[in-house]
């Protein structure tokens, strides 16, 4: 890759598909299946999309991969590999998964080598940057704009008197689950404080779509970056096909409308899902259309953004806290005890709320429990896991006057938010938080929702008070790159 004249900035973009062969393995949790689900073919193309921008002797690269999720193993894998053959450095590759659940993703047990299929896709994840690095070109201009799209998504979290419902499923299934936690609670939907009226769910979504395009001296795009925050767990492997979901058809979308290569980042979704009505890949283009006019909206406000256009980026390792773990043979005991105690306990009517409660934190207990097993299984199998904390990388990236913050955790739409909000108060025109990148952490919900629990409390081994850690972490970075 030449270096750009001192001062000018360059951009350059590449797309590699990356469809698994069929008959590639798609692990348990991801398929809904057992072990020997695997890809039995292809509904639409999966990509590894790549942006390269450069200034004088700063160069910085920018993936998003049309999988689920990578290990931060997988990530310092793919970003070592890109500096060496594209002369990037490893601390200024960023490489976002989309999260759809709809591809056989980098995620094996931790230490494991990988298999044949994960050691093609990491070439082509790299080889997406190097083709971006030999479609170098001035960047003639940087344009703008965000749009609300129309109600795509909702916060899956519905708060009842007692405990946090997760509405995870088709919209006609909602009232279906809050009637299965009743079962398992031996309660009925009225002792939950659920309306006899269909479940209306009203949590915090964030329904801006971002739009960031780098044009060349025709006026024609580089490159686009798209970003929206809801989960892409429209498909999810409903026929054993492979989908790039919502996010492939908006950054479809996206190239016919502007040209170039677009990307998706996703967005801070760990509490937020698609509204859709079946597991079904028809549902996958109504809510791309839905996704999509926002989108058209945001093309048709595009607004050039001042220069000058410096770009930098910051990479950070932080520690996180992590639950306390258990030996294992204590956590399968305890396991059985637990289910045993809340399945006595279902078989009696409810004594009043504090007993709903009870039978609520055995619930989570046992989800937890479960869910630390598996991990365990993925981390150091058969073996204790003795540490305290866990690490990862944030990224702070400038592109001009927007700022891109980036975690590997599901981070929640509130705390997204904040971090937009605080940005914006720091000066920057627009910004970016993208969730599921550079590794995976799983969720990291803020202290409050930790504290009401559900879901994603339960099964993440990130302790409370994690979410705070990073927020301020990410702010201090976003400081670091804005001088």
């Amino acid at each position: 890759m030449a270096t750009p004249k001192h001062g000018e900035l360059e951009a350059g973009a590449g797309a590699v598909r990356i469809n698994p062969p069929v008959g590639v393995p798609l692990p348990l949790a991801y398929s809904g299946g057992g072990d020997d689900v695997v890809v039995e073919g292809h509904h639409d193309d999966c990509w590894a999309r790549a942006v390269v921008v450069a200034q004088g002797e700063t160069r910085l690269a920018i993936v998003a991969v049309d999988i689920c999720t990578m290990r931060d193993d997988q990530y310092q894998e793919i970003a070592a590999r890109t500096a060496a053959r594209c002369g990037i450095p490893a601390a200024h590759v960023t490489v976002a998964c989309t999260h759809n659940h709809s591809n056989a993703p980098l995620l094996e047990p931790f230490g494991a080598p990988p298999g044949p299929w994960q050691e093609v896709l990491t070439d082509l994840i790299v080889s997406a940057v190097y083709q971006a690095g030999q479609r170098m070109q001035p960047v003639s201009r940087i344009r703008q704009a965000a749009a609300r799209h129309d109600q795509a998504a909702y916060n899956r979290r519905v708060d009842l008197p007692d405990v946090v419902c997760m509405l995870i499923g088709a919209e006609p299934s909602w009232d279906g689950l809050i009637e299965s936690l009743a079962e398992r609670l031996g309660a009925t939907r009225a002792q939950l404080g659920a309306p006899q009226e269909p479940i209306t769910p009203n949590g915090v979504v964030d329904d801006l779509l971002r739009l960031l395009v780098f044009e060349d001296s025709e006026g024609r795009a580089i490159a686009s970056i798209v970003s929206a925050a809801c989960h892409p767990v429209t498909h999810s492997f409903a026929d054993r096909r492979t989908s790039a979901d919502y996010p492939g058809y908006l950054v479809d979308l996206a190239e016919r409308e502007l040209g170039g290569v677009a990307l998706f980042l996703q967005g801070c979704s760990g509490d937020v899902r698609t509204r859709y009505q079946s597991s079904a890949y028809a549902e996958v283009s109504r809510l791309g259309r839905q996704f999509g006019s926002a989108l058209l909206r945001a093309v048709s406000s595009l607004a050039e953004v001042p220069g000058p256009h410096a770009i930098a980026a910051e990479t950070r390792e932080i520690d996180l806290p992590l639950k306390p773990y258990q030996a294992r043979d204590w956590q399968r005991a305890r396991l059985a005890e637990v289910e045993q105690s809340l399945d006595q306990r279902a078989q009696l009517p409810p004594t009043g709320a504090a007993d709903i409660r009870q039978r609520w934190q055995l619930y989570q207990e046992s989800a937890f429990l479960r869910y630390q097993l598996r991990w365990g299984d993925l981390e150091t199998p058969g073996e204790d896991l003795k540490r305290e904390h866990t690490r990862v990388t944030l990224q702070a990236v400038k592109l001009g006057r927007t700022l891109l913050l980036t975690s590997p955790a599901e981070v929640f739409a509130a705390t997204g938010i904040e971090l937009t909000a605080w940005a914006k108060a720091q000066g920057w025109q627009s910004s970016i938080v993208a969730s599921c990148t550079n590794g995976y952490v799983n969720y990291i919900p803020p202290r409050a929702e930790a504290e009401r629990g559900g879901f994603e409390p339960s099964c993440t081994m990130l302790a409370p008070g994690s979410c705070e850690l990073m927020v301020d972490a990410l702010q201090q970075l976003g400081q670091r790159v804005a001088t």
